[in-house]
């Protein structure tokens, strides 16, 4: 079903990064590549961004400047003060958290990481929402790839429902994109692979449903950064697009923002 499914958002791995790299200018990457934890390659990582902004994608893996964009993707443009307040920073960011997303579909950057790289989605969310630019379709092209790419790899990744529910947060937002069937079919992958993991963690962990919180997705897998996906659900629940698409991205936001609540058991419907 995912194949059938992701196929429809176009999948594209670097459809994100060859469109946000027309608004890269150098003094972004040197932003980017002063993240540097030593701070003896900034040089060598500017060359390495400069690369990839030119081609539009990123090059043969694995990339030296890894570390440095991971840590730009850290910092807040609407906190911080000076150059990189606002939209420059959320260009800046916004390219970092592309690559690292781009980068965690290579089969030999997955092998060595550690951690997880949803939050990374949600920064990519954030600053996308706030630039207005247009991205949306991209956007979806790129994490439906990524989602094909983990199922590949693991179809019991529970990374894969943040993944999700970014394509929905960036569907239901788009205004070039129609397809209400893809919606609707995308909030039902989300709620049975919510249920999956619910099943998975009560089962195999042995804990009981009233030893978790029973908000939809919490219950289950107890994001890091828990509160931005409550806030991402608030917004579905307050979507104003119509039909049939409509109706099921709120019925997704009013589970995910703790609005309704899922059987003990199973998901809900969403439509």
């Amino acid at each position: 079903m995912e194949r059938d499914l992701f196929t429809r958002f176009q999948p594209d791995a670097d459809a994100l990064v060859a469109r946000l790299s027309r608004n890269i200018d150098d003094a972004m990457l040197e932003h980017i590549a002063l993240n540097d934890p030593v701070g003896s390659f900034v040089a060598v990582y500017l060359e390495e961004l400069r690369e990839i902004r030119d081609d539009g994608i990123a090059p043969k893996w694995p990339w030296e400047s890894m570390e440095a964009v991971e840590f730009a993707t850290y910092e807040d443009p609407d906190s911080v003060t000076g150059a990189w307040h606002g939209v420059r920073g959320h260009w800046a960011r916004a390219f970092a958290a592309a690559l690292l997303l781009r980068a965690y579909g290579d089969d030999e950057i997955a092998s060595t990481c550690t951690g997880v790289y949803y939050p990374r989605l949600m920064t990519l969310l954030e600053s996308l929402r706030s630039l207005d630019a247009g991205l949306e379709i991209e956007a979806m092209a790129s994490l439906a790839w990524l989602v094909l790419r983990i199922h590949e790899r693991d179809s019991e990744d529970s990374e894969r429902i943040y993944f999700g529910l970014g394509i929905l947060d960036l569907a239901v937002r788009c205004r070039n994109f129609d397809c209400d069937a893809s919606i609707v079919a995308l909030c039902e992958w989300l709620v049975t692979e919510e249920k999956r993991l619910f099943q998975y963690r009560h089962r195999y962990r042995g804990e009981s449903y009233r030893e978790c919180s029973q908000n939809w997705l919490l219950r289950a897998d107890d994001p890091l950064n828990s509160e931005r996906w409550v806030r991402l659900g608030a917004r579905l629940a307050a979507s104003t697009r119509t039909g049939r698409s409509g109706d099921a991205a709120r019925s997704i936001g009013r589970l995910l923002s703790g609005e309704a609540r899922p059987n003990a058991d199973a998901g809900s419907n969403v439509v």
